[in-house]
């Protein structure tokens, strides 16, 4: 970055007009924008499952092998919560509860809004910011997210598979869905840890009661101050209802 001479002493600037001093306050606006925008993305988990669990281990390496990893699993298995936690790219776009969508240009309105960092122009048409978008794919580094995919037609819609396929800088792209058989011929499948999909499978109880707790409580700034018998009571009580989910956890 380049700093005119009248703004060495940053401190203390001649003027609060100059092209220098107001050159370096926006880059610091932007740049702190940026990090709140990046930090609001990632999802404040356990920390069981944000940093130790070995399937965030597997799915990283697959990211490292593949540029399209599927994570397959059944409802409410825990493919979200694993999916959100890489969610901190510099360039990313979640796009959640897809199979619910009925309007596409909603998606790549939102897809062209995190990816480009600029605002859907209403007098081009979707061809336009398609181009752009794929573009933004194959020649940056980003990571999307396409969480409870039921069909494949919903990823044909989307119109933004082969830019992975093709990217030239590390792009990637996690789909999360139950029936593995969406993933054929979009997702490297065999019996090598280097395969595109991940079979996400139930947490174990410690897992599952601690990350119980965390959304139950997680939001109530007194639940910290809980003396140790009322602790108990709520943490015996999220022992049963996790008994009783089973394996849908």
């Amino acid at each position: 970055m380049y700093i005119a001479a009248d703004h060495f002493d940053v401190c203390r600037p001649e003027s609060l007009k100059s092209t220098s001093y107001l050159y370096v306050t926006n880059c610091i606006t932007k740049i702190v924008c940026e990090h709140k925008r990046s930090h609001a993305r990632v999802l404040k988990l356990p920390r069981f499952v944000a940093e130790v669990d070995d399937k965030l281990s597997m799915l990283r390496r697959k990211l490292e092998m593949n540029p399209i990893v599927g994570l397959v699993g059944m409802g409410g298995i825990g493919k979200t919560i694993l999916s959100k936690t890489m969610y901190n790219y510099d360039r990313s776009c979640y796009l959640e509860d897809v199979r619910y969508c009925t309007d596409f240009v909603t998606l790549h309105k939102k897809i062209f809004r995190e990816l480009c960092d600029d605002k859907w122009d209403e007098r081009e048409d979707s061809e336009y910011h398609l181009e752009k978008i794929q573009g933004q794919i194959r020649n940056k580094k980003v990571l999307v997210i396409v969480d409870d995919v039921w069909t494949k037609r919903s990823l044909e819609h989307l119109h933004v598979v082969d830019a992975f396929q093709n990217g030239r800088k590390g792009s990637k792209l996690v789909i999360a869905c139950r029936d593995q058989a969406i993933l054929k011929d979009l997702v490297r499948k065999d019996d090598t840890c280097d395969s595109g999909i991940l079979e996400v499978g139930g947490l174990n109880d410690k897992q599952a009661r601690e990350l119980f707790v965390h959304y139950a409580f997680h939001e109530f700034e007194d639940a910290c101050d809980m003396d140790n018998d009322e602790r108990g009571e709520f943490e015996d009580q999220a022992s049963e209802i996790v008994m009783a989910c089973g394996d849908y956890r």
